[in-house]
């Protein structure tokens, strides 16, 4: 798969495993984000698995990006998986109660069972 801005992508069985290589996600990075993220959705019938690892810090125009996504692959007839959330993003998932509508697991191969 090719790399995109922010992001590193692969497919592993069947669904579009993909990276962020930022390591924060503000309304700069956001935009193209939701954009890349978005068409890769659609392209796979919305089965995506988002890998947020390396990023250190969420703004609000992360949270938005992520919401954005969950739709384009909800969309799609499919879903987003979000995967490597540190501590301090997973509790401001909690707080923004984002934890009940996103689905997240502590691992890539966690994430790929949901599809499976």
């Amino acid at each position: 798969m090719a790399d995109l801005t922010n992001l590193k992508t692969t497919v592993q069985g069947g669904v579009i495993v993909a990276s962020v290589t930022a390591p924060k996600v503000s309304d700069f990075e956001a935009p193209g984000l939701r954009t890349d993220l978005a068409k890769l959705a659609v392209d796979n019938r919305g089965r995506l698995i988002l890998d947020i690892s390396q990023v250190l810090m969420l703004t609000s125009a992360g949270l938005g990006m992520l919401t954005a996504v969950r739709q384009a692959c909800v969309g799609a007839k499919g879903s987003l998986v979000i995967t490597g959330a540190s501590k301090d993003i997973l509790e401001m998932l909690r707080i923004t109660n984002l934890h009940k509508l996103l689905t997240l697991k502590p691992t890539i191969a966690e994430a790929l069972e949901v599809f499976k």
